[in-house]
């Protein structure tokens, strides 16, 4: 009999909860099972010149090379403007090499549902950094959600 008891306070736990989960992902609006994402990859490599381009003393460029693929949104805006290179807690933007014949940019596009692109940014960063992450900064109604590969 107690086995039995046991096994009932169990699966009132159980049951109690799926309900909390249920009641919570109501609330706060997380939706489980989200199909929707930004799969990207990205690496990079620093570098003295690009072209006739060189940086500033005490910088050098670093060249990220960007991947991405749009699952599940109707549009996303891709643009080198948009994506900023967070170096040991400092903020950059897209440097002008950028644009140099000698670098695959990305291009400025709105990749639809299924689209990928690819291509490169130029960011001038001090000399001596090593950590580094990129952030999408772009202008949008849509909070989208990235996946690294």
């Amino acid at each position: 009999m107690q086995k039995k008891e046991g096994s009932i306070v169990r699966f009132g736990l159980r049951k109690g909860m799926i309900i909390f989960l249920l009641v919570f992902t109501a609330i706060c609006g997380i939706s489980i099972g989200d199909d929707k994402y930004i799969l990207w990859d990205y690496n990079a490599y620093t570098t003295n010149q690009i072209g006739y381009f060189e940086p500033n003393a005490g910088y050098v460029y670093m060249v990220v090379d960007l991947e991405l693929e749009n699952h599940g949104y109707s549009e996303f805006n891709v643009n080198p403007y948009y994506f900023d290179a967070i170096v040991n807690n400092i903020k950059y933007s897209c440097d002008l090499p950028t644009y140099d014949d000698s670098i695959n940019t990305l291009p400025d596009v709105t990749l639809q549902d299924g689209g990928a692109i690819s291509g490169q940014i130029v960011y001038q960063i001090l000399k001596g950094s090593n950590e580094y992450r990129i952030e999408y900064s772009g202008f949008s109604w849509t909070d989208y959600n990235f996946v690294k590969k």
